[in-house]
């Protein structure tokens, strides 16, 4: 008998310990993502020497890319315990956005500028990476437990991120940019630059 406890005692431990990583990458997508903002400074390709001076592309990208890894992970896992339902509404969404996803892919294939299509601009990231990984986020998002409680945590840090975007906003629009204070430069700008 105790046996049996420890053993549904660990596979709970588990169970949480997933549950609050699989809430952590959503929450870190859909709150921590956006208000990103560092600068990255990449060299023009073919040494032309001028540089692209990226504050928002490149970090975010990374931790997109991070991200749908960590999805990947959990998906493949939540398919292995047999924990993902697919209700109806989300073989939907999974068919619907895995032939998007499939026509961007052929998109790319036919391009003339195949790593422009994969990677996107340099400075801009928003290439077939970009959706793919865009993509496995919200297939994580979407099967994960709709439970009302975590959805609405979900929302609040969506909301609070929002917030904080429509703040620094309104001060660029009246002419405060918080970017141009010295605590925030020292903050986004490495201290090479």
């Amino acid at each position: 008998m105790k046996g049996n406890k420890k053993a549904y005692k660990k596979s709970e431990t588990k169970n949480i310990l997933h549950d609050r990583i699989t809430l952590a990458v959503i929450l870190f997508v859909v709150a921590i993502i956006p208000i990103i903002v560092r600068l990255k400074v990449i060299e023009y390709p073919q040494n032309s020497g001028q540089m692209i001076y990226d504050f928002f592309a490149y970090w975010k990208s990374i931790g997109l890319y991070i991200a749908a890894f960590i999805s990947i992970i959990l998906i493949l896992l939540n398919l292995k315990k047999g924990n993902i339902i697919f209700c109806r509404e989300n073989k939907i969404f999974l068919i619907l956005s895995g032939l998007y996803l499939i026509m961007c892919l052929f998109s790319a294939i036919m391009s003339e500028h195949k790593t422009t299509a994969i990677l996107g601009y340099q400075g801009q990231s928003e290439g077939l990476l970009t959706i793919a990984a865009v993509f496995v986020i919200a297939s994580l998002a979407a099967l994960y437990n709709k439970n009302n409680i975590k959805r609405d945590l979900i929302f609040k840090f969506l909301y609070i991120s929002s917030i904080i975007i429509f703040i620094i906003g309104i001060f660029q629009f009246l002419g405060h940019d918080p970017f141009k204070a010295e605590i925030i430069k020292k903050l986004i700008i490495p201290k090479q630059y």
